[in-house]
């Protein structure tokens, strides 16, 4: 069980469909402006409206054994860092979680993110989803 927050993506949460985040969890940087990291967020997003809407695609809630391996390889990434080092900080909840800092440089956020898979989604078609709000 994960004791933080957690997103695919730093954008992304399993349950929560068409919501997306533009500073959100692990997104946060040790060395740059957040706003690189908030650019590459609003990018991305606009790949997911456009997705939506050239698709007629209703929802997209990404999948939770995405969202769960995308999780696990942060953690694991942070375990090497100076914000997980054992000091007390503001990065870091009382038990020790990391939901704050991105593992990496700005370039690897934003390459992580120049991209949206759609086998990373659960797709809805927009017929699907008016019917489903109807019954």
């Amino acid at each position: 069980m994960v004791s933080g927050r957690y997103a695919f993506k730093s954008v992304s949460v399993a349950g929560y469909p068409n919501l997306f985040f533009t500073f959100g969890p692990n997104s946060g940087p040790g060395h740059n402006s957040a706003l690189v990291y908030m650019e590459a967020a609003i990018d991305y997003i606009v790949k997911a409206i456009k997705l939506l809407q050239q698709n007629d695609i209703g929802t997209l809630d990404v999948r939770e054994d995405r969202q769960g391996r995308y999780h696990s390889e942060i953690q694991r990434r942070l375990r090497r860092t100076t914000w997980n080092s054992g000091c007390s900080s503001w990065y870091l909840t009382e038990d020790g979680y990391n939901g704050t800092m991105y593992p990496g440089f700005a370039t690897q956020f934003m390459r992580e993110l120049s991209r949206l898979d759609p086998r990373d989604y659960v797709i809805t078609r927009r017929d699907d989803t008016h019917l489903r709000l109807t019954q």
